[in-house]
């Protein structure tokens, strides 16, 4: 399917195009600031259509059959365009067959709730589009067409609810059967939307400022350049943002010459009522006859289906007042600014960015996931709530229509995928008028104090625990027990680099005494890493049957309750009858880590076998930590130290002589150490981040995987590009304060040849070994995350080829939505990936004068390079 390029962008200001009606209670005659060229205008009665910008004018006036005939009749083919378009969405192989499911769906679900007067200017909008010859698989344009198209949301949204909607199989039914595991932890995709309203004191002259920008795919969104003025017979004059065929915004930018103002960004969905009112049937009924917000709630909330949940953002002209409504099912959450009730006291302002806020809310559906935990009771702020903060503080007191404009086109709040830009003040919304652009744009709440860990870490480590079960009970099926060792070792490093990230930030608060805000993501992320961490050490403390156990008992017990670790703590110590108050008071009083030191590994002929010796130690956190030790050679042997004491000695026995020890070979054990950083750690900080590109070797090849990068990183979210440079072009100081992404092998790229010493992997001339493992193929390529030697702070991330060619299909994986989180990620030619967590170094030790050789192909023969490759 191909789309159509974007227009460029241009700031406008829109407004209503008949200036002769009576004006409504906050209008006032003005001369219009935009007159379109007559002969461009079109006109059905007393409506017409003209372009400007990029949008298409729209007025339409009377009642609701007649005005619906004007709206057909003036986007006849919009509206046909628009039908295929969503047909051809939801079944790009048979359109047709696709769109009547979605039509009798819409039928069967939402018709009736339209009221009378909405289903007649439906019934007009359909009559007017086939009487000016729109239709669709061959039939004219029918009343169910238009009903769908407005309903087009909530039918996306349904599927999403459903699996939030109580079906009476949602729990297990025994103490053994357990309900499917969640799907491997993946980034997130771009968000939607970004919205916000201030006044009194944030703004400049005390007034309202108003703004909404979306994020979404290109052929749909093409369609929603309708700035509809529609003065109905009965209720309020009104101007939206709109689409071919609506009723209601459905982009959700409105304001009603009653002085009301709303838009929304969409959150994660709640449970489905199919007794509910649509949404678009409630959303119409606020932007023709809301007076208040009182009765923008009223509408909104009365009888909600639970589809297309959202934030609502509303402003009130006549009160000067703001506020943000958070939008359930059953459930909702009313922030007002005439009762001081502000984000993280963000005095004047409310801003929405698909981020819930409201715990009620998110908690709406914890009762419907598959009986599985939820971290849904903690907020967490997102990088968009950080940006928002900060421009916020930036500019409190001084924002006004620029400020509106700049937000609206910070790359940060801006994804890639941005369609528009709308905002308004309050003396513009007094004559229903906005400045907006159709393109991209860009050419006090705090967390629960004490239990954000344990909130969010029963929820993350669930899932990590059933994987072990799972991979236990399919070992016997041919999985292989080290592949499934690097899937959870991978699990749980994502945790520690949260923390890690986190606290390298700091300063790093303990678990007892968080901190965290809509300022920065830091402190949540200190405590939702480390509280998983928490819980590993405490299984290993505890014993995986006993912890296991107790742990299903305490998350039925308290389903759907709010909990403290007091109650926690007691209820474990009752059910495994062991004094937990000095493990609990280290690991939440305590900063940072367990951290092991392996001081002594030695080896030695003993009978007919070797003997190693190994000699760790550890600091007062971690006691009764399992760590797994390998002992690599012609026979390895695993073996699980016990760290019950400041030190352990522990001696393995083999067969063979040993050829090298590697202390938690798969990043299982509960510890810092090792470089906390994934092949993913910069997206969110593109703006302190550089590309370089080999100029030693290969030029054009990485120069070409360079610009690819950088527009690969640009989609991903954030809408930022990263500044390209030769590995020649660099100072000091440019590398201790960047993260580093750097595109060649040591033969190829100055940098990494530099650097080549602190790679994990270690590189031939024209190969790379990874655990023993050697890849040569010239289609084979690898990605690799460590500390920047200049400065930890910042990541270095490799992106190394064996050939030119190999190299852009590296960069085509961030381009995917299922990219992993991982610090080492191995692409063979023709191979399935590989993604593990490489060993600390200072935990593996290497027995002099011997090489242990496993090659991914026999007849391969690889020779190994000078890195540190494990």
């Amino acid at each position: 399917m191909k789309h159509r390029s974007a227009p460029r962008v241009c700031w406008v200001r829109l407004q209503v195009l008949v200036w002769s009606l009576a004006a409504g209670p906050l209008l006032a005659a003005e001369p219009p600031a935009y007159l379109p060229d007559p002969a461009a205008v079109q006109r059905f009665g007393p409506a017409t259509r003209a372009p400007q910008a990029g949008w298409i004018l729209l007025h339409l006036e009377g009642q609701p059959q007649a005005r619906g005939v004007q709206h057909g009749r003036l986007l006849a083919a919009e509206i046909a365009d628009f039908v295929k378009c969503q047909a051809t969405l939801a079944g790009p192989k048979a359109p047709s067959v696709a769109w009547n499911l979605r039509c009798n769906l819409v039928n069967a679900l939402f018709l009736h709730g339209f009221t009378a007067e909405q289903l007649e200017e439906m019934q007009g909008i359909a009559e007017g589009a086939s009487a000016a010859g729109a239709t669709f698989a061959g039939r004219p344009i029918s009343l169910l067409d238009i009903a769908t198209l407005n309903c087009a949301d909530e039918l996306d949204a349904l599927e999403g609810a459903l699996k939030a909607s109580p079906t009476g199989l949602d729990r297990p039914k025994s103490g053994t059967e357990q309900p499917g595991l969640p799907p491997p932890r993946r980034p997130r995709r771009p968000e939607r939307c970004s919205a916000f309203a201030a006044t009194g004191p944030a703004t400049r002259d005390g007034k309202i400022v108003f703004g909404h920008i979306t994020m979404w795919d290109l052929y749909p969104a093409q369609f929603f350049n309708i700035w509809l003025d529609l003065v109905p017979d009965q209720g309020h004059r009104f101007v939206m943002q709109t689409f071919p065929g609506g009723i209601q915004s459905g982009m959700d930018y409105s304001i009603n010459d009653a002085g009301i103002l709303m838009s929304e960004t969409t959150l994660d969905p709640t449970g489905f009522d199919p007794k509910g009112r649509p949404l678009a049937a409630r959303v119409r009924l606020v932007e023709q006859y809301a007076e208040s917000i009182d009765q923008v709630t009223g509408f909104l909330g009365k009888q909600s289906n639970g589809l297309a949940t959202a934030e609502w953002v509303l402003a009130d002209l006549k009160t000067n007042e703001i506020a943000l409504f958070t939008l359930g099912t059953h459930q909702n959450r009313l922030r007002r600014s005439s009762r001081q009730e502000w984000l993280d006291g963000a005095e004047g302002c409310y801003w929405s960015c698909n981020n819930n806020k409201e715990a009620e809310v998110r908690l709406e559906t914890l009762a419907t996931l598959d009986g599985r935990p939820s971290a849904a009771a903690a907020f967490q702020p997102t990088r968009r709530d950080e940006i928002w903060r900060r421009l916020f503080d930036q500019n409190r007191g001084r924002i006004d229509a620029d400020f509106a404009r700049k937000v609206l086109t910070t790359p940060q709040l801006v994804a890639a995928i941005a369609v528009d830009s709308k905002c308004t003040t309050a003396d513009l919304a007094a004559h229903l008028q906005s400045w907006a652009a159709f393109g991209p744009p860009a050419g006090g709440i705090r967390v629960p104090s004490a239990d954000v860990w344990l909130t969010t870490a029963f929820a993350n480590y669930e899932p990590f625990v059933a994987r072990e079960h799972q991979a236990g009970e399919t070992a016997d099926a041919g999985v292989p027990d080290e592949a499934a060792r690097d899937r959870q070792g991978l699990e749980l490093f994502y945790f520690r680099s949260l923390f890690e990230l986190g606290a390298r930030a700091g300063p790093e608060r303990p678990l007892a005494h968080p901190e965290s805000s809509l300022h920065g993501l830091n402190g949540f992320n200190v405590a939702a890493g480390k509280g998983v961490l928490l819980l590993h050490g405490l299984r290993g403390f505890l014993g995986p049957e006993h912890f296991d156990r107790l742990m299903d008992e305490f998350g039925r017990t308290h389903a759907g309750q709010e909990i403290t670790v007091a109650q926690f703590q007691a209820f474990l110590a009752r059910g495994s009858g062991r004094d937990l108050a000095g493990f609990f008071h280290r690991w939440l009083e305590q900063p940072g880590l367990p951290h092991f030191e392996l001081i002594r590994a030695a080896t030695r002929r003993h009978k007919r076998g070797w003997i190693t010796t190994l000699e760790l130690t550890r600091n007062g956190l971690g006691e009764g930590l399992p760590v797994p030790v390998a002992v690599e050679g012609p026979s390895p042997a695993t073996r699980v130290i016990f760290m019950n004491h400041p030190m352990e000695r522990v001696e393995i026995e083999t067969n063979d002589p040993p050829v090298r020890v590697r202390v938690d070979p798969w990043g299982l054990a509960c510890r810092d150490g090792g470089p906390p950083f994934t092949i993913l750690s910069c997206e969110n900080e593109l703006e302190k981040t550089l590309i370089v590109t080999g100029t030693q070797d290969e030029t054009e090849a990485n120069r070409e995987t360079a610009l690819a990068h950088r527009e690969a990183l640009r989609l991903r979210e954030f809408n930022l590009q990263v500044e390209i440079r030769k590995d020649t072009e660099l100072t000091e100081a440019d590398l201790a304060t960047h993260h580093l992404l750097l595109i060649g092998r040591p033969d190829s790229n100055a940098l990494v040849a530099r650097f080549r010493g602190d790679l994990p992997v270690s590189f031939g001339p024209h190969s790379f070994k990874v655990r023993g493992q050697c890849f040569a193929n010239s289609g084979s390529a690898v990605l690799m995350a460590v500390e920047n030697p200049c400065n930890p702070r910042y990541a270095m991330v490799v992106l190394a080829g064996l050939s030119g060619g190999a190299l852009l299909p590296v960069v085509a994986r961030y381009q995917n939505e299922d990219l992993t989180y991982a610090p080492l990620l191995v692409l063979p030619y023709r191979g399935e990936e590989q993604a593990f967590v490489p060993p600390a170094r200072a935990l593996v030790r290497t027995f002099e004068g011997r090489t242990a050789h496993r090659h991914s192909d026999p007849r391969i023969r690889c020779t190994e390079g000078s890195g540190a490759g494990m």
